[in-house]
């Protein structure tokens, strides 16, 4: 199936998707550059990772009218994790969608992902009008050669700091946007303290939570599922709160001085 004019709704109407939940709808509509998620577990997010891409893929193609044609360069989005590994969620999701739009001869999905590519290449165009490539934290070298429309820093509590620079200055020469999104590690680091810093939305910063029971496939009852329920008698406070609500609950009197509100 192919899909005539390329924007965010079309696309995540022929795929059918609407946001489950009011978390991923507030995600999904922000306009921010920058974008902070802390999830709890299984919260949903590597589906609103490719929904996010999908979404912001039409908006790049306005802002970058010579990329995405089929005869300029392609419209790229890098996928980073701390290791390649914790991109194949990610990477799966969108090879899925793009295939569920315009079916799997437009669309190259690589096997493996240590690296990996995605392209959307139409008939009788010379370029791909979309690729998008795994990364490895582990080798930041490998991030200076192109400057990305846009990056995804996956399971971005497991990278270090310095990555999370790196991508920040991969997005700058084209005014492009950086999205990280992850779980936390007992709400210590650079990435939950974000969530705090990010908080008020201004200087095109936002952060958001999603929490595990934004997933109503998992947790059809919300917040109040019995299964959450059950959880939150069962663990401890700070344990519930990083692991389910997705809100950090740093050590007493931990500072982060390259941060600010």
């Amino acid at each position: 199936m192919a899909v005539i004019e390329i924007t965010g709704e079309t696309l995540l109407e022929a795929l059918e998707f609407e946001p489950n939940s009011e978390y991923q709808k507030a995600i999904l509509e922000s306009r921010a550059r920058f974008i902070n998620v802390t999830g709890g577990e299984q919260g949903g997010k590597s589906a609103v990772v490719s929904a996010k891409i999908l979404k912001e893929w039409d908006l790049d193609l306005a802002k970058n009218p010579n990329d995405g044609d089929g005869t300029g360069e392609p419209i790229l989005y890098w996928l980073i994790g701390h290791a390649y590994s914790e991109t194949e969620r990610e990477f799966g999701y969108l090879s899925d969608h793009l295939k569920g739009v315009f079916g799997d001869g437009l669309v190259y999905a690589s096997k493996r992902v240590d690296p990996g590519y995605i392209e959307l290449k139409l008939p009788n165009e010379k370029k791909p009008r979309l690729r998008v490539e795994t990364k490895s934290g582990q080798d930041v070298r490998k991030m200076s050669k192109d400057s990305p429309h846009g990056i995804v820093l996956c399971e971005a509590g497991q990278i270090d700091f310095t990555v999370f620079k790196r991508a920040e200055g991969r997005v700058t020469p084209r005014n492009g946007w950086l999205f990280l999104i992850g779980t936390m590690e007992q709400s210590v680091g650079w990435f939950p303290s974000l969530y705090a810093a990010w908080q008020s939305g201004t200087d095109g910063r936002q952060s958001f939570r999603l929490p595990a029971y934004a997933n109503t496939h998992l947790y059809p009852g919300g917040r109040n599922d019995p299964k959450i329920v059950e959880l939150e008698r069962s663990w401890p406070e700070e344990l519930f709160m990083e692991r389910i609500e997705g809100i950090p609950v740093p050590p007493k009197g931990l500072v982060f001085p390259e941060f600010r509100a």
